[in-house]
């Protein structure tokens, strides 16, 4: 907002915690931050318009990874074939759901039949095409884009110290 001179002193915080999203914004609600990937294509399920922008076009430190996997440097340590077979075997999930939103959203439904199937499948669709995005394979991360996020979390007060970003993540553990 401060790159805008917009004035943050203005906007009045609430935490909406699990109230509905579609009910949350018929009260006097401005602007929400969404999951792209679920209500995004929620409101796109129930023909809701919406006037969405991904927080990375206001500032392109706000590009990140989501979601990440973690590990410690003690299993990487002792055990790195495990992460190597970890990640092989999630590669082949992810891939899978890249090649057949469909039938990936239809396995997840046996899981959680409590989910709505129309939003569980243009969800699965909608994610098919970003799990590579700009990226040459599933899982490669790039440097700059740890770095800048850091930075941006340190230099607004989100983290204490500088985080070395080489620490942060590797790809050295991808399938080939």
């Amino acid at each position: 907002m401060m790159k805008n001179n917009a004035d943050y002193s203005k906007v009045k915080n609430i935490t909406l915690g699990n109230d509905d999203f579609f009910a949350a914004t018929q009260k006097e609600i401005d602007f929400v931050w969404i999951f792209e990937a679920w209500t995004g294509m929620e409101a796109k399920v129930r023909g809701v318009e919406l006037n969405y922008i991904p927080v990375k076009d206001l500032d392109p430190a706000l590009n990140y990874y989501t979601p990440i996997l973690i590990t410690n440097t003690k299993t990487i340590k002792e055990n790195p074939d495990k992460v190597r077979r970890f990640l092989k075997a999630t590669e082949k999930g992810y891939r899978y759901a890249i090649e057949k939103p469909e039938e990936s959203g239809k396995i997840l439904l046996k899981y959680a039949p409590e989910l709505e199937e129309e939003l569980v499948i243009e969800s699965q669709k909608f994610l098919a095409g970003e799990y590579t995005k700009g990226a040459p394979k599933w899982g490669v991360m790039k440097e700059e884009i740890w770095r800048n996020y850091a930075e941006f979390l340190f230099q607004n007060g989100l983290i204490e110290k500088e985080l070395n970003v080489e620490d942060a993540y590797t790809n050295e553990f991808l399938p080939e």
